[in-house]
């Protein structure tokens, strides 16, 4: 598509396709422990005690 649509010359950069990978994922974890955080930090005697 590169090469006959757009008439550019294509080459793969691995560095920057893994740093990109490496901080999406970093964020991704990130973002699911902090809005977890709070369920994950509550005692399960305290939740089954209610329930």
């Amino acid at each position: 598509m590169v090469e006959k649509v757009m008439e550019m010359e294509f080459s793969f950069l691995p560095w920057p396709m893994l740093f990109t990978v490496g901080v999406s994922l970093l964020v991704t974890v990130l973002f699911g422990l902090g809005s977890s955080f709070r369920a994950l930090s509550i005692k399960p005697n305290q939740v089954l005690r209610t329930e």
